[in-house]
């Protein structure tokens, strides 16, 4: 888990410590994993034309303790998020009466948001975000088919804000072909 400790001065609010300090820990992670919807229209037997939208976040509590660790107060609403939609592209390179493989590119946007502003004190950034599909084999006979794929999904606002990075490395899920 990563953690932060930011050092406060408790002037104007009582002295919670001896030496008038506390620190601020972030605690409690809560992450509801990537939830994702894709639509693939299949144009020939090896090229696909689609596109996916793709949600997630993170929870979590700052925690304000003492020098003795002793919990001072809690706060509980503090998250962010980032939704994905983009359009994509499949190639299916193997393909029999059960099993087909494919790989997949989707290039879009990320919309990343939450209770904290960034360093420049904005609240949602929007950026580019690249989905990868290296390797993806997907099982399945007439209209119910599950899949598992090997990629990534990547966003990032420049050089030093990194939204996702390897985000849905392996991913499973369940479909139905019309």
């Amino acid at each position: 888990m990563w953690e932060t400790m930011n050092f406060h001065e408790t002037r104007g609010r009582g002295s919670l410590t001896p030496d008038g300090m506390y620190w601020k820990r972030q605690e409690h992670y809560r992450y509801t994993q990537h939830w994702f919807a894709e639509y693939q229209y299949r144009v020939n037997k090896w090229f696909g034309v689609g596109g996916m939208f793709d949600g997630s976040g993170v929870l979590w509590d700052d925690v304000y303790r003492d020098n003795s660790g002793a919990e001072v107060t809690r706060s509980r609403d503090h998250n962010f998020y980032n939704l994905t939609i983009m359009p994509t592209v499949r190639f299916s390179y193997l393909w029999t009466k059960y099993v087909s493989m494919h790989s997949g590119l989707g290039i879009g946007l990320n919309i990343n948001g939450g209770s904290e502003p960034d360093p420049y004190g904005k609240y949602t950034l929007c950026s580019m975000a690249v989905d990868v599909t290296l390797v993806g084999v997907a099982v399945g006979y007439e209209h119910w088919f599950g899949t598992v794929d090997f990629g990534g999904l990547f966003a990032m606002n420049g050089q030093n804000q990194v939204f996702m990075f390897g985000s849905k490395i392996i991913r499973a899920s369940i479909g139905y072909r019309f």
